[in-house]
Formats: C-alpha cells, sequence, structure tokens
C-alpha cells in the first residue's frame, strides 16, 4: 500500500493508526504499566503527576556523565524553538523524590 507519510513523519496514516492501535494493547495488556491503578503496586496521583513531569531531557542529564547541556526536547534538532541548555536549568524539571517516601 502507497500512501504519503504525515507532513513531518515518516509514515502515513494507516501506519500511524497501526502503531497506535499496537501501543495501546500492549499498554492495556501489561499490568505492571505504571500508569495502571489495578497494578500490583500502584503510584499515588502525586506520584503519577511527578513522574510526568520529568522529561527525557532530564534522564538524559542525570544518567549519563557526559551530558552538560541538552535541548529541551533532545529527539528534536536543535533550533530557535529548541535551544541547547545547561542540565542545571530549570526549564529541565527535576524529579522530587520526596513524593516516593513510604
Amino acid at each position: 500500500m502507497s500512501e504519503s507519510s504525515f507532513i513531518g513523519g515518516q509514515v502515513g496514516p494507516t501506519f500511524a493508526c497501526i502503531m497506535v492501535d499496537q501501543f495501546i494493547r500492549l499498554k492495556r495488556a501489561d499490568r505492571f504499566w505504571y500508569e495502571f491503578t489495578g497494578s500490583p503496586a500502584p503510584f499515588s496521583e502525586a506520584q503519577l503527576i511527578e513522574l510526568h513531569s520529568v522529561s527525557m531531557a532530564r534522564i538524559l542529564c542525570d544518567n549519563h556523565p557526559a551530558v552538560d547541556a541538552i535541548q529541551r526536547w533532545p529527539l528534536n534538532l536543535i533550533s530557535n524553538f529548541n535551544p541547547v541548555m545547561s542540565c542545571d536549568s530549570r526549564v529541565i524539571p527535576s524529579l522530587d523524590l520526596a513524593r516516593f517516601r513510604v
């Protein structure tokens, strides 16, 4: 099947739909998915909010010793809208572990 890809994308609407459907099925079938409230040890609402605030930039800054600066959306190209900034920048929020203490 041949179809044009979305603007800025690499797949067309049919394959995009298939990928979304597959992800939703995998997510719903995983009883350990972090957002699933019926899991054996679910996160609280406050913990989920904190987890959703973490970005790929923060994960890379905190876990890669050679990364001192990164763009806010590291999977996108560097641009005026996505400039490189210090890992110490408040624009890249840190995870507050206080919400996870028992």
